[in-house]
């Protein structure tokens, strides 16, 4: 990976290897957008280099992470339009509004998406938290604005000028007012129909030149060349390979302490009149003496208390591949697709029911560890990584 990426950085380079050796750290937690930049590029806000924005956590995990800054109003314009016209507003605007929307975007927002360090990006909430009956939740500081509040430390995270922070907040706040008042006054002109944009031709930031560039013609080629072949699946999922061997969420793989469950079953009024909100037709078929194949767990088992006190749980299916063995047919898949290297073969799928917790298990690998993109389980490997199955509780794995 260094080899073939000199100028950037990731769990595999020198420089993370140097830091995490630097800071004694016990782990690594790294994101996508720390991967994808240079190693020599450095906060526009704080001025900090990628060394200096590393810092360690209370875990003693080392910190590697860079955040998209945007402005917050944006987020306001649909929902503002969905507030005004309802939820199936898109149906009563004329055809065109979507372009026109995106230059109301363009026009109200204080700034464009910015890159910076994570520290930089939390300082801002941090504000927003400290003053929220007196900051408006859809304002955000430009990155400007955050530089003249924040005291940066290398290797820690910001100190903030509380004080300095609210000015910023009153010097903007006119400028703000007036940017909503004018989201109301275009939305309103583009719902009577005055606003409307056609689509045809080229857009103007794009000329029919850009399409006859060498680099361009080469990428055609290539791509061309490699149509038909396995090339073009590897091809696709280029960055997410490279994203998978470069970044690392240590944090989420350290063990926590195990705490006495506090089990709350569903009485048998709850467990009569409940039903699985994601797929009520599969819990009625399922009989009440049902079981989970992977935890044995019954259909009562799997309900449990969310977080919001509402009782949650239901029954998923799992797809298994199950593999060909039939020595002429995997000649005559051989004949037929000459290009594709296989290691495996598939004769058909097997469907299996199982608890929603036990379907999930392969979500959270992917969570722990982004060398399992896409992670393949069988009902045995769900049944191998669970820990624990208790009633009424999520299954641990």
């Amino acid at each position: 990976m260094e080899m073939y990426f000199p100028r950037h950085d990731g769990r595999w380079s020198s420089e993370t290897k140097k830091a995490i050796k630097f800071h004694n750290a016990d782990g690594l937690d790294l994101n996508d957008n720390w991967a994808m930049v240079r190693k020599d590029w450095t906060c526009p806000v704080c001025s900090r280099s990628k060394q200096q924005i590393f810092r360690l956590s209370k875990k003693n995990i080392l910190l590697g992470k860079l955040e998209l800054h945007h402005d917050h109003i944006t987020d306001h314009i649909t929902p503002y339009v969905e507030s005004r016209f309802g939820p199936d507003w898109r149906n009563g605007f004329p055809i065109g509004f979507e372009k026109v929307l995106d230059s109301i975007e363009r026009l109200t927002r204080r700034f464009d998406f910015c890159l910076i360090c994570s520290e930089c990006n939390a300082a801002d909430g941090k504000v927003k938290r400290k003053f929220r009956n007196k900051i408006d939740h859809r304002f955000s500081f430009t990155p400007s604005e955050i530089a003249g509040f924040v005291i940066p430390q290398a290797h820690k995270d910001h100190d903030v000028d509380y004080e300095k922070a609210f000015e910023l907040w009153h010097a903007a706040s006119e400028g703000f007012s007036t940017r909503l008042q004018l989201i109301e006054n275009l939305v309103t002109d583009l719902s009577d129909g005055h606003l409307l944009q056609e689509r045809f031709g080229y857009g103007g930031d794009q000329t029919i030149w850009n399409f006859k560039r060498p680099s361009e013609l080469l990428a055609q080629e290539f791509f061309r060349d490699a149509a038909g072949t396995e090339k073009t699946y590897l091809l696709s999922n280029f960055s997410s390979e490279f994203l998978a061997r470069s970044t690392s969420r240590d944090s989420a793989t350290l063990r926590v302490e195990n705490k006495q469950p506090n089990i709350e079953a569903p009485t048998d009024e709850e467990f009569g009149n409940y039903v699985d909100p994601v797929s009520s037709k599969r819990w009625h078929q399922a009989p009440n003496d049902w079981q989970c194949p992977c935890c044995n767990r019954s259909k009562r088992d799997i309900i449990r208390k969310s977080r919001k006190g509402k009782w949650a749980g239901g029954i998923r299916d799992i797809y298994e591949n199950i593999e060909e063995k039939d020595d002429k047919t995997i000649e005559n898949r051989l004949l037929l697709f000459p290009n594709y290297r296989n290691e495996r073969w598939v004769s058909g799928v097997r469907v299996t029911s199982v608890c929603s917790d036990c379907s999930q298990v392969g979500t959270h690998i992917a969570q722990s560890d982004r060398n399992f993109a896409n992670p393949y389980l069988t009902i045995q490997d769900i049944q191998d990584c669970l820990k624990k199955g208790l009633p009424s509780q999520e299954t641990r794995h």
